[in-house]
C-alpha cells in the first residue's frame, strides 16, 4: 500500500523527549516501511507565532492546512493528532479513504480529557453547549466549544473518516455514541522491550512513571503509601512542588526526575510500576512498556489499563480507589507470584504487546479502509 502519515507533532522531531502520540507515529513509520510498504511523511510542526496562528486556526475553526493529497496519489491516509497544524476542515473535501486513530477525546470534548472537577464528564456528547455551562478549560475549551458548536458540528474528525483505531475497547464504547461501531478498530498500544532485563536483578522498591497531574492519581498513591515501603517518583508536571511538600518528611518517597522513552532498562530495578490514573486513558505506554520489559503493574482508577493487565496477565487490577490495604495486599500479590510474573510480563511483550502484533493489526485496519 501507499500511505500517507497525517499528524501534527507536539514537539520538534530532533526533540530528546518525545510525546506519546509522536513516539507511536514514528514507530508505526519505521514498521510500515520494513514491511515494504511506501509511507509519505507528513508530519508537521510549527514554530513561534506560526503556531499559535495555526493552533487558533485550528481550535476555533477546524481549519488548518494540509498538503494537496489527490485521489490515485496514496491508497488511504491514516491520521493522527490534527489539532496544531492539520484541522479537520479537509476531511469534507477529501476522496482519498481516511483512518483516525483515537488518542483521546478531543472529537466530542473540547478539552480532550472529558475531566471536570476530578471526575469524568461527557456531557459535551449530547451538546456542546456544556463547556460554557461549565465553564470548562478557560479561553481553550471556548475556542473549542466554537467548531464544536457552530464551524464544524458534524464531527469532520469522526464522522468522514472511513475507519477509527481506538486503544481499547473502553474508547470503542465512549465513541460508539457518536460513530457506527461496526467501524472502529481496538488495537491496544504496544510494548517496545529493550535489550533482555535480568528478571531476578530488582531491588525491593516500587516506581510511579508519568506526569504529575491530579488525573494521574500521583496524589492518592504518596498520601496512602506505607510507611515501609520504598517508592520512586519519575516524571514532571504542575503537581510538582505540592508532591515535594506531601514527600518532605518521608524518607521512604523520592523523586527521580524524568527519564527518556527509550531508556527501559529502569524497568528491571523494581518490583513493580504503580498506576493509577483516573480518567479514561485508551492505552497507557508507560504500562505497555513496563510489563513488555518485565516489569508488572499494579493498577488502579478508571483507565483501561485494566485491559492491557487482562490481556497480557503482567500484573493486578486492584479496584477504582487506592487505600493503604489495598497497597499491601497487592503488594503480597506481586511477591508471591515471584519471577512467574517477570516471566509473563516478557512473554506477552513477544506476543500480544509486540510491535509485530500491533502493526500487522493496523495494516488490517488500513486494508479494510481501502476495501
Amino acid at each position: 500500500m501507499k500511505i500517507a502519515m497525517l499528524h501534527d507533532l507536539y514537539i520538534p522531531l530532533d526533540s530528546d523527549g518525545v510525546s506519546g502520540e509522536d513516539n507511536l507515529v514514528k514507530l508505526e513509520i519505521g514498521l510500515l516501511r520494513k514491511l515494504g510498504h511506501e509511507v509519505i511523511d507528513l508530519r508537521r510542526y510549527a514554530v513561534g507565532i506560526q503556531r499559535k496562528i495555526l493552533q487558533a486556526t485550528v481550535h476555533v475553526g477546524g481549519v488548518g492546512r494540509v498538503p494537496k493529497i489527490k485521489k490515485g496519489f496514496v491508497d488511504v491516509i491514516h491520521s493522527h493528532n490534527l489539532n496544531q497544524i492539520s484541522g479537520y476542515g479537509w476531511l469534507k473535501e477529501i476522496e482519498v479513504p481516511v483512518v483516525q486513530s483515537l488518542h483521546n477525546l478531543r472529537s466530542f470534548c473540547p478539552i480532550s480529557i472529558g475531566w471536570r472537577n476530578e471526575t469524568h464528564c461527557f456531557d459535551c456528547i449530547k451538546s456542546p453547549l456544556s463547556v460554557i455551562k461549565n465553564r470548562c478549560g478557560g479561553v481553550y475549551g471556548m475556542s473549542g466549544s466554537i467548531r464544536h458548536l457552530v464551524t464544524q458540528r458534524d464531527r469532520p474528525q469522526i464522522s468522514k473518516s472511513r475507519r477509527l483505531i481506538a486503544s481499547s475497547h473502553m474508547m470503542k464504547d465512549l465513541f460508539s455514541k457518536i460513530y457506527d461501531a461496526e467501524k472502529i478498530d481496538v488495537i491496544h498500544n504496544p510494548g517496545i522491550p529493550d535489550t533482555p532485563i535480568e528478571l531476578d536483578q530488582f531491588e525491593e522498591r516500587w516506581l510511579y512513571a508519568g506526569r504529575f497531574v491530579h488525573e494521574k492519581g500521583i496524589l492518592d498513591i504518596v498520601r496512602n503509601w506505607p510507611d515501609e515501603e520504598k517508592l520512586d517518583i519519575a516524571g514532571s508536571g504542575p503537581l510538582e512542588s505540592q508532591i515535594r511538600n506531601e514527600i518532605k518528611n518521608r524518607s521512604n518517597i523520592q523523586m527521580i526526575g524524568t527519564f527518556k522513552s527509550d531508556n527501559r532498562k529502569i524497568y528491571g530495578r523494581y518490583r513493580a510500576l504503580i498506576f493509577a490514573s483516573t480518567w479514561l486513558e485508551g492505552s497507557p505506554l508507560v504500562v505497555a512498556d513496563a510489563i513488555s520489559n518485565g516489569l508488572p503493574v499494579i493498577a488502579f482508577g478508571n483507565s483501561a489499563v485494566k485491559e492491557q493487565i487482562d490481556i497480557s496477565k503482567g500484573g493486578f487490577y486492584c479496584g477504582k480507589e487506592i487505600t493503604l490495604i489495598r497497597l499491601r495486599l497487592a503488594f503480597q500479590q506481586v511477591r508471591t507470584a515471584g519471577l512467574s510474573l517477570r516471566k509473563q510480563c516478557q512473554l506477552s511483550g513477544d506476543n500480544v504487546l509486540s510491535t509485530s502484533f500491533w502493526i500487522r493489526e493496523i495494516v488490517n485496519s488500513l486494508e479494510r479502509a481501502v476495501a
